[in-house]
């Protein structure tokens, strides 16, 4: 009998290694007092960073709702921060090897520090929501409060003990800053030239009107409308300050008069192919479809691509999906695949089930060029929506959150509305890197969901590491657990 079990087990891990699949546990911590073991990889926001110190653990501290690893080249730093912006806090997890101190996090992380706001004393106090956004880059990292309208810099100390205050950037003294712009809600560093860079979006920024003489009578109030902006800082290394050197607006400018009333230019951003930049603005108009004015002004979403150079993010061209049905989302969120390619998230797109009509099922499309120099010419090769081998469900979101890792061979793409709102990760392998991203080049898996009670939306966000020889998938679940949140470490070796 106890043979019979033991090939049962064996034949059980061998099927488990052959179809990569992740079923995530509850229960996955166990926890002594500060000192917090994990057996397998869940990082429950309530249990891993009770309270910062500051206030009752049982605020909602939404743990996971923003993740970063470090965006320098090859990661090098191995370093994690998590943003709980329900705490105004945020909790840096920095690689064990030549540390003997901190929490030790599924053997390969500690806990390193706790960033927190000084402001914040209690729940009902708590108004800045510190940790929205975070990004690292080798020794900084940036945090943003969206409703304070700041982004806040440290920088690690030389001895590699702590992170000094390198002052904040703050957006309330520019013009067409409001309390729901969001500003910083996507934070992307970047480096040229030995220049540190820092671009900072805010989707819901105020645009003024574009009507100069409108603006000679009524001022710069007139007509504004939320369209969202997009601001890039440089570091003036000798006094640790940060000059802005452009702010970037929708370039269509009729695209934003005749939108249905909303576009949010700078959703999502990313860098591809080292000197072009993309960027989401879900809710353009669909300017492709001028049969109609009523056409025109439905709402399609676009990405904008922009090249650089001299310091100034150029103006190159937009595109769109291939019709009117595709949802107002489209550009939620990018991921660079190779040098070649770029997927793009349309997570509100409606799909069919035969003749059935669903809602907000989601979509990926992948948006390809046969040679770098063609990006600036505006000469694509083709422009693709990928059709999953299952069916999606009705608002289940897909395409919310897109992951690459850096040899363009992998794509992780999160569905955090599936399942009830429980959420799913979904990964896309290409065969080869001598194939272009089609159809008949990838496979696909559910390769992630959990077992538990809905609204845990798993797939929040998602981020990807590697030390060369293993990968480590990132995603988080803010809302589980009555909104503490969580983040899973995954590793997988390909």
């Amino acid at each position: 009998m106890e043979k019979a079990w033991w090939l049962w087990g064996l034949t059980l891990v061998t099927t488990v290694c052959a179809y990569p699949v992740v079923v995530l546990d509850d229960n996955a911590l166990a926890v002594s007092d500060r000192q917090v073991t994990v057996n397998s990889f869940e990082l429950k926001g309530d249990q891993v960073a009770p309270n910062f110190g500051l206030f009752d653990s049982t605020c909602a501290g939404r743990f996971g709702f923003s993740v970063a690893t470090d965006s320098s080249a090859g990661n090098k730093s191995g370093l994690i921060a998590i943003g709980v912006p329900g705490r105004d806090a945020v909790l840096i997890l920095e690689p064990k090897d030549g540390f003997s101190q901190g929490r030790l996090l599924a053997d390969n992380w500690v806990v390193d520090v706790d960033l927190h706001s000084e402001d914040t004393k209690s729940c009902y106090q708590q108004k800045e929501y510190f940790g929205t956004a975070v990004a690292l880059w080798n020794n900084w990292i940036a945090i943003s409060s969206c409703f304070k309208g700041k982004v806040y810099l440290y920088e690690k100390s030389k001895d590699r003990t702590r992170w000094d205050s390198r002052g904040f950037i703050d957006s309330t003294v520019l013009d067409g800053w409001n309390r729901e712009a969001e500003y910083g809600k996507r934070l992307h560093w970047f480096s040229k030239d030995g220049n540190l860079y820092l671009l900072v979006s805010a989707p819901n920024w105020y645009c003024r009107s574009r009507h100069k003489f409108l603006r000679g009578i009524f001022g710069n109030s007139q007509k504004r409308k939320r369209c969202g902006c997009v601001f890039i800082y440089k570091l003036i290394a000798q006094t640790y300050s940060w000059k802005l050197i452009q702010a970037i607006y929708p370039p269509q400018e009729w695209s934003i008069e005749t939108s249905a009333g909303w576009i949010s230019f700078g959703e999502a951003v990313v860098l591809w192919n080292e000197h072009y930049f993309a960027v989401g603005a879900p809710g353009s108009a669909c300017w492709k479809f001028k049969e109609s004015i009523s056409q025109r002004r439905q709402s399609c979403g676009s990405v904008f691509m922009y090249h650089w150079n001299n310091e100034r993010m150029n103006y190159l061209w937009e595109i769109q999906p291939h019709d009117i049905k595709g949802g107002d989302a489209f550009g939620s969120s990018l991921a660079s695949l190779d040098p070649f390619s770029l997927a793009v998230g349309a997570p509100r797109q409606d799909c069919f089930d035969g003749n059935l009509p669903k809602s907000s099922c989601g979509g990926v499309y992948f948006i390809e060029v046969s040679r770098v120099d063609n990006i600036a010419r505006g000469k694509l090769r083709r422009i693709q929506k990928y059709k999953p081998d299952i069916q999606l469900e009705s608002f289940g979101l897909f395409g919310f959150a897109l992951e690459a890792s850096q040899d363009g061979n992998l794509l992780f793409v999160s569905a955090p509305g599936s399942w009830n709102e429980r959420g799913s990760v979904f990964r896309l392998k290409r065969e080869s890197d001598r194939f272009p991203w089609t159809e008949s080049n990838l496979s696909f898996s559910r390769w992630l969901w959990k077992e538990s009670s809905p609204f845990t939306n798993l797939g929040w966000q998602l981020r990807l590491l590697s030390d060369g020889h293993q990968y480590w998938l990132l995603a988080s679940a803010p809302f589980a657990h009555f909104q503490q949140g969580s983040l899973y470490i995954v590793p997988f070796v390909e």
